[in-house]
């Protein structure tokens, strides 16, 4: 099967977004995979705890309620893939880093499940996750060349 067809076969129908980072992609998947950082980067209308090793637990603003579901996380280092959940279940989805030339990465993520994340559209709400994913790798660039150069210097 296609990787194209596998992906969406993966996350069934659902929503997606993609975005460029300037880092490679070992950096960004460096920052995307400290679970406990999730927080710091993530758009509002949804919480994420590290519940356990391999669990997260999720608080999905729906409505003026929020749904709480614990999911399986999986971090798979070689293909620089996260996944939460498994096919079928409300709330699950994935986040791939590819490389994109010198010094860049693409970064795809998919959702399957909310028709709505704290009143805005799924797609819309992954977008928001992925620029605060690229904010929080410029910031760790910079701290890392900042502190780099404060050690060495």
């Amino acid at each position: 099967m296609p990787a194209r067809a596998h992906d969406r076969a993966r996350t069934g129908p659902g929503h997606a977004a993609t975005t460029s980072a300037p880092a490679d992609p070992d950096a960004v998947f460096s920052v995307l995979t400290d679970l406990d950082a999730l927080p710091s980067w993530l758009p509002p209308g949804l919480d994420v705890a590290h519940a356990a090793p391999g669990r997260l637990r999720l608080w999905v603003a729906h409505g003026h309620l929020a749904r709480v579901v614990d999911r399986r996380v999986s971090v798979d280092r070689d293909a620089r893939r996260l996944v939460w959940g498994v096919d079928g279940e409300w709330c699950s989805g994935e986040v791939r880093v590819r490389p994109a030339g010198a010094g860049r990465s693409t970064v795809t993520a998919r959702l399957a499940g909310p028709s709505a994340v704290a009143g805005v559209h799924p797609r819309e709400w992954l977008e928001e996750a992925l620029a605060g994913l690229v904010t929080a790798v410029e910031i760790e660039r910079h701290v890392v060349a900042w502190w780099a150069g404060t050690v060495l210097t």
